[in-house]
């Protein structure tokens, strides 16, 4: 500062330090919507009072709760747009509900409704699908699957990578699907 007046860099620093930060919360906030977030569904699990199944948070808290799915019931509620999942997991997309070790064993009912596209980009993974893998006396049934990329390494499906004695019935689906 020379003689009490600014420079136009002394002027103009502390106005573009309070616009980065401005700029900084919207990012932050972008970026933790790109993340895989679980949201617990409606309903207890019961076949009488399935677990309501109506945005992608709640297909994420499934995967994250498949050791506990054996005989849980499941009711998708409504079409959902899983275009957000490309940017998931640092390009990784959703992580598919159940693992050789950890099976999906539940009944879901999609409805006839559509999950419309899904991206799972996992090619050194094996078991790859919306299920990644369904395991004995399980059922997925009514779902229909469209626009969506699964890339896997070995066992890989749009509905279902794997499916031991499970049951995939009555389901649809239109896209891509690679794997080794």
């Amino acid at each position: 500062m020379q003689d009490g007046k600014r420079t136009n860099r002394e002027r103009w620093a502390p106005t573009a330090r309070r616009a980065g930060a401005t700029v900084l919360v919207p990012l932050l906030l972008m970026c933790a919507a790109q993340a895989q977030t679980p949201v617990t569904p409606a309903g207890s699990g019961l076949q009488g009072d399935p677990y309501q199944i109506s945005q992608l948070g709640h297909l994420v808290w499934m995967g994250d709760n498949v050791g506990s799915s054996s005989g849980k019931y499941y009711v998708v509620q409504n079409d959902m747009d899983a275009s957000a999942t490309t940017n998931w997991n640092s390009g990784a997309g959703f992580a598919p509900i159940g693992t050789s070790n950890a099976p999906f064993m539940g009944v879901l009912d999609g409805g006839g409704r559509t999950i419309s596209r899904l991206t799972i980009n996992r090619p050194g993974q094996e078991d790859v699908g919306l299920f990644g893998y369904v395991g004995r006396s399980s059922t997925v049934e009514h779902l229909r699957l469209t626009g969506y990329l699964v890339r896997g390494s070995t066992n890989v499906g749009s509905i279902a990578g794997f499916c031991e004695f499970g049951t995939v019935d009555g389901c649809f689906a239109t896209g891509t699907v690679a794997g080794s």
